[in-house]
């Protein structure tokens, strides 16, 4: 497997374990999101909000990363995490 399929397949293979409530340490999330961001061109954004939310919930805070900073005020983050 070439690098993009193996970030797609990591990718994938965690929001599973989310997806089975298997507990993720938010390291792993916070890697998961910058691989996200790294690759841009495989168009991963609904996994990385998936993984947003996640993160959130959990830790009742958004990542600090300057990408994330207005998603807090976003009205459709809010609506999910209500």
């Amino acid at each position: 497997m070439n690098k993009k399929e193996d970030t797609i397949e990591y990718i994938i293979e965690l929001t599973e374990k989310l997806s089975d409530n298997i507990n993720v340490d938010k390291k792993i999330i916070l890697k998961a999101l910058r691989l996200i961001s790294l690759n841009k061109s495989l168009n991963l954004n609904i996994y990385k909000g998936y993984l947003l939310l996640y993160y959130y919930n959990k830790n009742k805070r958004i990542p600090e990363n300057e990408s994330y900073l207005n998603l807090i005020q976003n009205n459709t983050f809010k609506k999910c995490v209500s």
